[in-house]
């Protein structure tokens, strides 16, 4: 989860990250929270409702290089399994 996403979208939409998290029920302390990077999926589903984006834009996507190395893995766990 990448707190520096959520501060550009509260950004863009002119909401301060006390306002958000009012908005979302949660206390001023949240921000403490949110910049640890400690979120629950829940929180994250009413901040991106909040902010009017899909929660997937909070997470990383895999790198090419990530899919490569797990097409490889499963490749080699397929071969193994043919091999019985």
């Amino acid at each position: 989860m990448n707190y520096e996403k959520i501060k550009d979208l509260c950004y863009e939409r002119k909401i301060t990250i006390p306002q958000l998290s009012k908005k979302i029920g949660m206390s001023n302390s949240f921000y403490t929270t949110m910049k640890s990077g400690s979120l629950k999926v829940e929180t994250l589903e009413k901040i991106s409702e909040v902010l009017g984006v899909h929660i997937s834009v909070f997470f990383d996507k895999p790198s090419s290089t990530k899919i490569e190395q797990l097409e490889e893995r499963l490749a080699a766990i397929e071969e193994k399994l043919n091999q019985r």
